[in-house]
């Protein structure tokens, strides 16, 4: 079969048609769906360098910002004692007394009961960013010394409940002095009622006291003037005033003298 020239010229046209075609949709096709992908992972890319860029010029105020928190932590932690027992609760009755001059007839020391701390998330700035190249997680620290730890933190609440008696005026006082305390204290109850005869408040109140154990910090005992001997009495034995050691006998006074004098170091007359 001869074939003619126009006929080769039309299977070439064909031939060319299909290369074409398969040059478009396995070449030109795949290199533009190549060329998407990389525009949208260079788009990724700018937003990372951006957010990063940002970071770092406000990273002297994230590291000044965290000195701060980490200072008010530890301010607040020293707030708390590490524990409060039945001897402060007592003590600080008797510190009120002494300074506004009111009265307490009754001075509630409970169990002190666990409350849990709520602990927040860290924030993390980077994680919305999608890692492509792996620098971030790379080059990202965390600095422990910078953060603040509560790790090992137990917060307990002491409600202690006090019937008093005062004037008006002390008891203003009184209240200022309970949100004045060093240590964290607040008032939950009060119930008051006045007495026409005279003139003064009766009135009961619930103090909560405060503590943290797990801080490192070591307990202070108050002062009660007693020392603790002992496990059922709260406050022990009392400290008795230094007795003065007694001067040797003198032999010379005779046994006129020793009748004068009782053993007991008081004269009888």
């Amino acid at each position: 079969m001869k074939v003619t020239k126009q006929q080769v010229n039309v299977l070439i046209m064909v031939l060319g048609v299909i290369i074409i075609a398969l040059t478009y949709f396995y070449g030109v096709q795949k290199l533009n769906e190549k060329t998407e992908i990389l525009e949208v992972e260079n788009g990724q890319l700018r937003n990372e360098i951006d957010a990063l860029q940002q970071l770092q010029l406000k990273q002297n105020s994230y590291i000044a910002d965290t000195e701060m928190m980490k200072g008010l932590c530890e301010v607040i932690v020293e707030m708390f004692p590490s524990y409060v027992l039945t001897e402060d609760e007592i003590m600080y009755a008797v510190k009120l007394e002494n300074q506004v001059g009111c009265y307490f007839s009754y001075v509630g020391t409970p169990v002190t009961e666990n409350i849990d701390i709520p602990l927040g998330t860290r924030e993390n700035i980077l994680a919305d960013l999608q890692d492509l190249t792996g620098a971030i997680a790379a080059n990202s620290t965390v600095n422990q010394e910078q953060i603040f730890s509560t790790d090992g933190f137990m917060l307990g609440r002491s409600a202690s409940t006090n019937t008093f008696t005062c004037t008006y005026d002390q008891f203003k006082e009184l209240v200022k002095l309970i949100r004045e305390e060093d240590n964290l204290l607040s008032i939950d109850e009060i119930s008051l009622s006045y007495n026409n005869t005279t003139g003064s408040l009766s009135g009961n109140m619930t103090i909560n006291y405060y503590s943290m154990s797990g801080t490192g910090r070591k307990y202070e005992p108050p002062r009660t003037g007693v020392a603790g001997y002992g496990v059922d009495c709260i406050f022990g034995a009392v400290i008795q005033e230094e007795v003065p050691v007694a001067a040797p006998e003198d032999d010379s006074l005779g046994e006129d003298a020793e009748d004068e004098v009782p053993e007991d170091g008081v004269s009888e007359e």
